[in-house]
């Protein structure tokens, strides 16, 4: 409509599109918008590659979208000769998931330092995303940057960190007896969050009211057990729950059938 009416190209015109494509989940279309607007020299805009990488995340096709993503970030910017920063570097991590992603998120970091640009919070938190079952190294990963001063989080490597405990649970779950395996999941699920919090203490990492927030997030249904241990060692460590704990801790409760 735009061209119908003799309306130029510009940059805040491609912006809308693109941003509207990207709330739409139309990545696609996305992509094709921000060819155009770099080929009428109108783009791309930071505003428009942020959208274009969020609405990867969330793409139903993620795994075209985030190789998609990662073309145009290290192959396609550079030859515009854009320099990409680094929130767009975190995005892309967010989309790069599943098994042995994680090299992919290292080699982005390096490629960062190799520009010049400064890893940020988003860019940490977007690689300990990559790090699936992988999350000591994911530690690793939140430790260094908190020895650069970026206050990373830690909630994706405690997801992290609770999922390869239940795959393992699963894979080592006996055919007899519910019972059991239920005893087995929750003593590994315990023995993996108590290492991961030994860990953050070896690696310097500060321990909050945030992390344990996000572990009591990570427990599965019907698991009173480990929101009852994760309340206990925050007494311990004298840590006060806040209103957001004693919520998380009650809906873990709350869905116990005992």
């Amino acid at each position: 409509q735009a061209r119908e009416v003799g309306v130029a190209p510009s940059t805040l015109l491609y912006e809308v599109v693109v941003c509207a494509c990207g709330d739409s989940q139309l990545w696609q279309d996305a992509l094709v918008y921000l060819v155009e607007a770099h080929e009428t020299g109108v783009g791309p805009s930071t505003r428009m590659l942020k959208r274009f990488f969020w609405s990867c995340i969330k793409a139903e096709d993620w795994e075209m979208a985030w190789q998609q993503a990662l073309a145009l970030l290290v192959d396609t910017l550079p030859r515009w000769e854009t320099t990409p920063e680094s929130s767009h570097f975190g995005l892309v991590m967010k989309t790069v998931r599943g098994e042995g992603r994680w090299q992919i998120a290292l080699g982005l970091l390096d490629e960062m330092r190799r520009l010049g640009i400064r890893a940020g919070v988003q860019s940490y938190d977007g690689a300990a995303m990559a790090f699936e079952g992988r999350w000591q190294q994911a530690l690793g990963l939140l430790a260094d940057a908190r020895q650069q001063g970026i206050r990373a989080s830690v909630h994706r490597t405690i997801a992290n960190c609770a999922q390869e405990a239940y795959e393992e649970a699963v894979v080592s779950q006996p055919l007899y007896g519910q019972g059991h395996a239920r005893r087995s999941l929750l003593s590994k699920w315990t023995r993996a969050l108590d290492l991961f919090f030994r860990d953050m203490d070896d690696q310097g990492i500060e321990r909050c009211r945030n992390a344990y927030r996000w572990a009591l997030q990570a427990c599965p249904p019907y698991y009173w057990q480990l929101a009852l241990h994760l309340m206990g060692r925050m007494r311990l460590e004298s840590i006060a729950p806040d209103a957001a704990i004693y919520r998380e801790a009650m809906r873990v409760c709350g869905r116990s059938k005992d």
